[in-house]
């Protein structure tokens, strides 16, 4: 061990004279590993929130929808589906049918938001709480002559009916009147979800898409083609090809980004104040680094002069401190990694704090840890504590022997 790292060590661990020097060095390393700890959770919490919620936005609306203006219904889209597919980068694609409708139960009436799927339609069939259907779910149900129905479980709840039971979905053309009757057709329930998002739990319903196409007089049309790429990174530039290669007008397609931008907007604005909170927790952290070295040098005066006069060189003092200074800041850091990604596994599997679904798109604090939050947060913690040993560490080293031992 070097000499400068063995000095720098009994500085802050002895106990003998210096106990509450000690004790300061101590505070110093927690406060390093709470700020550190703190801002590794908060990085780990934003990112949790904006994938958690990517990825049950994508689960119900892809990750680009191609549609025309003006809503216009969209025929001829097998052929269509096939020139986005020939797309480089899409994976899957399937047309929809999405409409507004009126719900109603033996007891209860709602306004919900239909979609038509095809059975294996990846927005119902693989994605978010959907997985509980299993590969055995399916959208034809033998035997009834009512076509089959998914509820959201919120909306279920709401309607005060269960797996079986017939419901009736209403589609109104202007305004309802004795001359302008609902087309109402009647629906069995197969199958209820749960997505965690209270608003979509509590809004849509699937049904199949030959079912939506009769309920809303749609013939032969669709409202448009969902589109699944294989890396959702590279939405935007695939939803600039595809418009390419149909010709641009009347199709326009969206990417999931696009879509819902002011959520994500919203998350971003998020990021900065939460950092900067955070982050004025490791710099009391850094103030008290500076502070401990300061008083060591006080208490160590006599010390340094003595290790000067037996021919201790200026830059050697400067490494003690500078080693002081990075023992707090490496402990501290390390520590604070440890704690951070204790806290942050008992969360991922205990969901310890729990949040209203009603409010949030989920309902647990999700955590999402990156390796990289680690390792730019633990060194940048190490070198801010070396810079703000440095005054502390010069003051120490441009000591003379005779000024500090003159009193002796």
């Amino acid at each position: 061990m070097p000499v400068e790292l063995f000095i720098a060590r009994r500085h802050l661990l002895s106990h003998k004279k210096v106990g509450f020097i000690s004790f300061i060095s101590v505070l110093s390393i927690a406060g390093v590993a709470i700020g550190v700890a703190s801002l590794i959770l908060t990085l780990s919490i934003v990112e949790g929130f904006e994938t958690e919620i990517k990825d049950k936005i994508i689960g119900f609306d892809s990750h680009i929808r191609v549609r025309q203006y003006h809503f216009n219904p969209m025929s001829e889209y097998e052929d269509i589906g096939r020139q986005i597919e020939s797309v480089k980068g899409v994976r899957d694609v399937y047309p929809y049918i999405l409409k507004e409708a009126v719900i109603r139960s033996r007891e209860e009436i709602d306004g919900i938001l239909v979609e038509g799927v095809t059975e294996n339609d990846e927005t119902f069939r693989k994605q978010s709480g959907l997985k509980s259907f299993g590969d055995s779910f399916s959208l034809d149900k033998e035997g009834s002559d009512l076509s089959p129905i998914i509820l959201g479980s919120k909306l279920a709840s709401g309607l005060k009916v269960a797996v079986g039971d017939t419901v009736t979905v209403m589609v109104f053309n202007g305004v309802p009147g004795p001359f302008n009757t609902p087309f109402a057709r009647q629906f069995e329930i197969l199958g209820t979800f749960q997505t965690g998002m209270a608003e979509f739990d509590g809004v849509f319903v699937y049904i199949p898409l030959y079912a939506a196409q009769e309920l809303f007089r749609m013939s032969s049309s669709v409202t448009g083609i969902k589109v699944f790429v294989d890396d959702s990174r590279d939405a935007g530039v695939i939803s600039a090809a595809i418009e390419e290669k149909l010709g641009g007008y009347p199709f326009f397609p969206l990417t999931w980004e696009e879509r819902h931008k002011n959520l994500f907007k919203w998350l971003d604005t998020q990021r900065l104040p939460m950092l900067f909170v955070f982050g004025l927790i490791a710099l009391v952290a850094l103030f008290n680094i500076t502070s401990t070295l300061a008083m060591i040098v006080i208490d160590k005066t006599h010390d340094i002069g003595v290790l000067k006069a037996i021919g201790f060189k200026t830059n050697r003092v400067l490494r003690i401190f500078l080693a002081e200074g990075g023992l707090i800041g490496g402990v501290g850091a390390l520590i604070g990694m440890i704690l951070a990604y204790g806290l942050g596994v008992l969360q991922q599997n205990e969901n310890i704090i729990a949040l209203p679904p009603d409010v949030y798109f989920m309902n647990a604090l999700p955590v999402l840890m990156q390796p990289e939050f680690f390792l730019v947060i633990g060194a940048g913690a190490l070198a801010l504590s070396l810079a703000a040993t440095a005054y502390p560490a010069l003051k120490a080293a441009r000591l003379m022997p005779a000024d500090t031992l003159r009193d002796e």
